[in-house]
């Protein structure tokens, strides 16, 4: 096959340029033992005096078919350069989708600066396109696209910054409808179920799973594609729900980036509510709720920012105060401001108040454990926690 026929395979004809350099464009000619010419490049002197390329550059078989050719600036490629490949030099066409295509293989490429800018792509000896992608500096942004030797779409994809980012989808043979995946910065976004080894559901919810980098960068010359691999750790990022051994939901909520946020609601086993409360970037805030297992109420009180403020009420199971208790107040709804100092009310078995204790001169609530035998205190909970917290929420400090 001659260089003419080599050219009709796709290739980007190139024109010798005319390149303003710091000094004179010198033509250099490299040849074959049989005198044919194996590359032909123009070079120029930087500053110090070295030859570097400059200008035209291309490449060629004994026999004077074209292999590459493209432009240097500076000894940077530059512009559009275009490979021909036979299918032997590289792996990647002996693996899907290249390997169900007729070679030789013409690769095409857009330089800057001596970084991939521009689309990348590779078709075959009949001219049909087998992928394109899209690069920005030498890293993969924009549509990256592979295809079928039908000429519809394999698989669809878009980067950012070298990260996938967006839907991705991927067309299997008939189909009716491609499957998707979605990405947010290189990390896909997707369910996740777990299971007893009978097959009882412990858990679902969504995960970002750790971002997928490339760990070898993409080689036009060597017609190699990037290499990416999982770097970190999965992250919760959307609802999740834990259940008990019998079905019943355990626990309820949502997360972001692993932080929990908004509304979650703890459950007992018998399906009775236990705990309700939000978050805000994984701090407790508003109004929390805890119930006893009978369904009365068992203590109610606000946060602000993970703190307790206002007025801490808590219940015996039979629905008799077991104490009170008044925080520093800063927020408005439903909550007065506290300008003396707190008071700690504890009652005995009858709901009779026992004690009556002023805070310190400094302001700070005193200490008081109620039920210390069934509560623990307070913490940020979640939900693949494998029992049901029961909290106290007195005292935080």
């Amino acid at each position: 096959m001659n260089a003419t026929a080599w050219a009709l395979l796709g290739c980007v004809a190139l024109c010798s340029p005319a390149i303003a350099a710091t000094g004179d464009v010198e033509l250099i000619q490299e040849r074959y033992p049989n005198a044919s010419i194996k590359i032909e490049r123009e070079v120029t002197q930087d500053d110090e005096g070295n030859y570097v390329n400059h200008g035209y550059w291309k490449h060629l078989d004994e026999s004077g078919t074209m292999l590459a050719e493209g432009q240097y600036q500076h000894n940077r490629r530059d512009g559009v350069w275009s490979r021909w490949f036979r299918g032997s030099e590289s792996n990647m066409f002996r693996s899907a989708p290249f390997n169900q295509f007729k070679p030789p293989f013409v690769s095409t490429a857009s330089f800057k600066e001596g970084e991939l800018h521009g689309v990348w792509g590779i078709h075959d000896a009949n001219q049909r396109i087998i992928m394109e992608i899209s690069f920005v500096d030498g890293e993969r942004h924009g549509p990256a696209n592979f295809y079928n030797v039908d000429g519809s779409k394999l698989q669809e994809a878009n980067y950012v910054n070298g990260l996938l980012d967006g839907e991705v989808l991927e067309f299997a043979r008939g189909a009716k409808s491609p499957s998707r995946s979605i990405y947010i910065k290189g990390r896909k976004l997707a369910a996740k179920v777990d299971q007893e080894k009978g097959g009882r559901k412990k858990s679902e919810g969504v995960y970002l799973h750790a971002p997928l980098v490339a760990k070898s960068k993409d080689s036009w010359w060597d017609a190699q594609l990037a290499d990416f691999e999982p770097q970190g750790k999965d992250e919760r990022h959307g609802k999740w729900i834990t259940y008990y051994s019998n079905g019943q939901i355990q626990v309820e909520g949502e997360y972001e980036f692993d932080v929990p946020v908004g509304k979650f609601i703890w459950w007992f086993g018998n399906g009775q509510k236990a705990i309700q409360g939000s978050y805000i970037a994984g701090k407790e805030d508003g109004r929390w709720l805890w119930w006893h297992e009978n369904g009365l109420k068992k203590t109610d009180g606000a946060f602000k920012d993970g703190v307790q403020i206002g007025r801490w009420m808590s219940w015996n199971p039979d629905g008799r105060v077991a104490s009170s208790q008044d925080y520093p107040s800063n927020i408005d709804e439903g909550l007065s401001s506290i300008d003396e100092p707190p008071m700690i009310v504890i009652t005995d078995e009858e709901g009779e108040p026992m004690e009556e204790q002023e805070e310190l001169a400094n302001g700070e609530p005193a200490e008081v454990q109620l039920e210390a035998k069934d509560l623990d205190e307070p913490s940020l909970l979640h939900p693949q926690e494998a029992s049901l917290p029961i909290l106290n929420p007195l005292p935080r400090r």
